[in-house]
């Protein structure tokens, strides 16, 4: 890899992060009116997808076709969804339990009673 590699990928990093920062700037100071929530998510995921792919390919070198590395990341992506998606799994769970315990609450009782 060469030094110019590693420019064009910081330079594309700070570009596809200013538009998603600029973007949401926007949102934000136009009170949510422009752009609307409905075209947000799918513009900011097509830039996060953008973005990992840059830094896929600039900085770790995956556009070779190099097996270990792709061994590598398939596990490290393996290890992301497994932390990812348990978190949301115990969050779902410990909010169900939290909304079905709303519903027996009891309110504690007096000595007089």
């Amino acid at each position: 890899m060469t030094i110019k590699n590693y420019i064009i990928g910081f330079v594309s990093s700070l570009a596809i992060t200013s538009v998603a920062f600029g973007l949401m700037f926007k949102h934000l100071a136009s009170g949510h009116v422009w752009p609307a929530h409905d075209a947000m998510v799918p513009i900011l995921v097509v830039l996060a997808l953008l973005q990992l792919i840059v830094q896929l390919v600039c900085f770790l070198h995956l556009n070779k076709a190099e097996v270990r590395n792709w061994l590598t990341f398939g596990f490290a992506l393996f290890i992301v969804v497994v932390v990812v998606g348990g978190t949301l799994w115990i969050m779902n769970n410990l909010q169900q339990s939290h909304a079905e315990s709303d519903h027996d609450h009891v309110t504690p009782q007096t000595l007089d009673d």
